[in-house]
């Protein structure tokens, strides 16, 4: 059997390609348990620790990210805080909201630096909640650039808007109530592009709002479309009929593009085309 620098056998010897997964790695241990160890009180141990560890990964995970603005905390304080159970009724919502909606630390973080690496000035947001991506998003754009983002609740605009304006990145930010297909077709007729997309709305419109950012022209060249909730759950993989699913597919069969999708939080998807990841130099002909 093959070791590791320390003399110890190889993790991937013993836990196979899934051996860098500590959550899969204590599952398997528990599962190969000897059948003289396989009491209830030795299982329950190990899935309680199974817990620990994937809660640990979490907090570290925000831990080593970058902190953030003091704007930023206050939105994921204040979404954190609110009774989001009742909020629909109270505030004649169109849609049941939930404190899962929250773009994490770590996906905002990740976006500020998509954002950023891609040097991009304009951003399209569709999906708004309370404002965590935006201003986030906003916040890596130059002072020239701006963060256009969608939401359908006129009660958002509201709390959102005088948040944005106690950041000095506020200014940037542009919000636009109303059907979020609409408002990119919309967009598309006035002549409006975008270098960086960042979706995160109703899923079951997630192959529509697709279709329109690639056939109506919003994406700049050597432009990035994102897609949270890329797995949704899980039921990405576990599901037979499943949104998530259904955009991955959709992407999946459409050559104009090539796309990776990350297992960041709940799964992003990355898509750009095909003629900005390979490009001319690489001897690629491009298709469009």
């Amino acid at each position: 059997m093959a070791t590791d620098v320390n003399g110890s056998p190889n993790l991937s010897d013993k836990y196979g390609p899934m051996f860098r997964d500590p959550v899969y790695r204590k599952l398997r241990d528990i599962l190969d348990l000897p059948a003289g160890e396989r009491s209830l009180e030795a299982i329950i141990g190990g899935i309680k620790m199974t817990i620990a560890i994937m809660k640990t990964r979490n907090e570290y995970l925000d831990t080593h990210c970058s902190p953030d603005s003091a704007t930023l905390e206050e939105i994921r304080l204040f979404t954190e805080a609110s009774d989001w159970s009742t909020a629909k009724a109270r505030h004649h919502l169109e849609k049941q909201k939930g404190i899962g909606m929250l773009t994490g630390k770590s996906e905002g973080e990740f976006l500020k630096f998509l954002v950023s690496m891609q040097q991009a000035k304009r951003v399209l947001d569709i999906g708004m909640f309370t404002g965590y991506s935006a201003l986030a998003m906003a916040e890596a754009v130059p002072p020239d650039g701006v963060v256009i983002t969608c939401d359908i609740e006129q009660y958002l605009e509201k709390i959102n808007r005088k948040k944005f304006d106690e950041s000095p990145h506020g200014n940037k930010i542009e919000i636009k109530i109303g059907n979020a297909n609409d408002t990119m077709l919309s967009m598309a007729e006035e002549g409006q592009t975008f270098d960086f997309i960042f979706v995160d709305a109703d899923k079951e419109n997630y192959v529509t709002y697709y279709n329109t950012i690639m056939n109506h022209g919003l994406l700049t060249d050597n432009g990035t479309i994102a897609f949270d909730n890329a797995l949704l759950n899980g039921g990405a993989y576990l599901d037979t009929d499943n949104p998530a699913d259904a955009l991955n597919r959709r992407v999946e069969k459409d050559t104009r593009v090539r796309r990776v999708l990350l297992p960041v939080r709940d799964g992003v998807l990355l898509v750009r085309r095909v003629k900005d990841v390979i490009g001319p130099r690489y001897g690629h002909v491009s298709t469009d």
